[in-house]
């Protein structure tokens, strides 16, 4: 091995190294907001839920230092949002539905100078 080899995968391992690191840490610091700003019991917002499922797909070990609420919550979420998410990827487009009493007019009458022309007339001027 290369010593520029060698320096990429040290380089590369310091790197996966700190972004764990950074992502423990931010993890916890987003379970101290939410203790610090409610009560006993800690009121989840949305935001906290896209939190803790960006985090769930970013990050192995996030189970790890998840505190609050329990893994398969943040499970539970995942699979909602991803059912909110084709609900409305797959919804019906087309179409509008016209209105019944649109329907039930009468056509406008034609116009008189357009009934003067037949189909024997139409094909007699094609000649």
């Amino acid at each position: 091995m290369g010593i520029a080899q060698g320096i990429w995968v040290l380089f590369r391992g310091f790197a996966a190294r700190r972004a764990v690191l950074v992502a423990e840490n931010l993890a916890l610091r987003q379970q101290l907001s939410v203790l610090s700003r409610s009560g006993k019991r800690p009121k989840l917002h949305r935001r906290d839920r896209i939190f803790w499922v960006w985090i769930s797909r970013v990050w192995k070990d996030w189970r790890s230092s998840l505190v609050i609420v329990q893994p398969a919550t943040v499970i539970k979420w995942h699979r909602r949002g991803f059912r909110l998410y084709w609900r409305w990827k797959s919804r019906k487009t087309g179409r509008p539905k016209i209105d019944p009493v649109v329907i039930s007019s009468p056509c406008p009458p034609l116009r008189s100078e357009f009934c003067s022309y037949s189909s024997c007339n139409v094909m007699s001027e094609g000649e």
